[in-house]
Formats: structure tokens, C-alpha cells, sequence
């Protein structure tokens, strides 16, 4: 359970340096947009790379795939911004289910790293795409509870799931990751 709680906090943390160092590059518009984009795709590269190298640790690696999907999508995040690539709209949402029918299929041929990169830049594509198209065909007042109700059972489900089967580090890493995308989208669900 502490594990749980560990993996959680460090998943917040990288959130939290990506999203601070956005205010930096914020100053200069839609070049420092630009700049801040080029800078986390080079992010996610590297450590990417540094995920795919068997010598590591399989937590490592898996550590490694998170950044790397955290980066990639802060990365899409900033072209959404500066009007380069479109998340949440039409072509988004079909290049969405492209890349994850892709995913599912190639699945159990994927490195543990490209696993936990391609999870966490899907479950946030994924987020974004359902509060968006959620506040367009519900409206606010009913996708917050709604939101709120299902994040709360996966909350639930993975902490009970961790403590019945005692997990190793690599399931209580899955399980962290659940429930930090659970949480952000309470909290997004509210903000946008």
C-alpha cells in the first residue's frame, strides 16, 4: 500500500514539474509553446530510450515509459495549444482509436517501457477526449458526477486489488497509474 502511495506522488510530482515549466515558456507565446514541444519530445525520446535498455531494471524501465508518455503527451499538448495538431476534435478522436486498436493489438510484443509510455499518453489522449466530448453531448452539471462516480470505483478497485493480492512492483506501478488518471479527471473534469 505504501508502494501505492509512493508511485502516486512520484506520478504527481513529474506532472507537476511538466506542468510548471509550461508558466516558463508561457512568456513567449506561441514560440515558447513551440520550444517547450521540441523540448519534451526530445524528453520522451531520451527516456524512452533509456527504458528500452534491458540492463535496467524492469522497475526502471517502467519508470522510464512513464516520463516518456507524460513527456510525449505534454508534448501533443503543446501543438494542440499552438493549433498544429487537433486532440480532442474529430481527427483526433479517430487518430485515438487508431493508435489504440494498434496498441491492442501489438500489446503483449511491446517492451514494458513502450507499454507504460503508450498507457499513460493514451489514458490522457483518452481523458481529454472524453471530458471534451462529454461537457459537448452532457453538458458540466451532469459529466462531473458522472466522472466523479467512475474514477471513484476505479480509486476503489485498484487500492482493494493492490492490498488482496499484495503486488508486485511492477502491478502496483500499473495500479499507481490507474489511480493517478482516475484522480485527473476529477480534477480536470472541474477545470476545463
Amino acid at each position: 500500500m505504501i508502494f501505492l502511495l509512493l508511485n502516486i506522488l512520484a506520478l504527481n510530482l513529474a506532472v507537476f514539474l511538466l506542468v510548471i515549466s509550461i508558466r516558463f515558456f508561457k512568456r513567449w507565446g506561441k514560440n515558447g509553446y513551440l520550444i517547450y514541444a521540441g523540448i519534451t519530445l526530445v524528453l520522451s525520446a531520451f527516456t524512452l530510450s533509456l527504458g528500452l535498455n534491458n540492463s535496467n531494471p524492469l522497475l526502471f524501465q517502467a519508470w522510464f515509459g512513464i516520463l516518456s508518455g507524460l513527456c510525449a503527451w505534454t508534448m501533443s499538448e503543446m501543438a494542440n495549444e499552438v493549433g498544429m495538431l487537433e486532440i480532442e476534435k474529430g481527427d483526433g478522436s479517430l487518430h485515438f482509436l487508431m493508435v489504440f486498436l494498434l496498441t491492442l493489438i501489438a500489446w503483449r510484443h511491446l517492451p514494458l517501457a513502450i507499454q507504460f509510455g503508450i498507457t499513460l499518453f493514451l489514458m490522457n489522449w483518452g481523458g481529454h477526449i472524453i471530458i471534451f466530448a462529454g461537457r459537448h453531448l452532457l453538458g458540466k452539471k451532469r459529466l462531473t458526477p458522472l466522472v466523479d462516480i467512475i474514477s471513484i470505483l476505479i480509486i476503489f478497485g485498484e487500492i482493494i486489488y493492490t492490498i488482496v493480492t499484495g503486488g508486485n512492483p511492477i502491478s502496483t506501478l500499473w495500479s499507481a497509474t490507474w489511480v493517478w488518471i482516475a484522480i485527473s479527471m476529477i480534477v480536470f473534469s472541474r477545470l476545463f
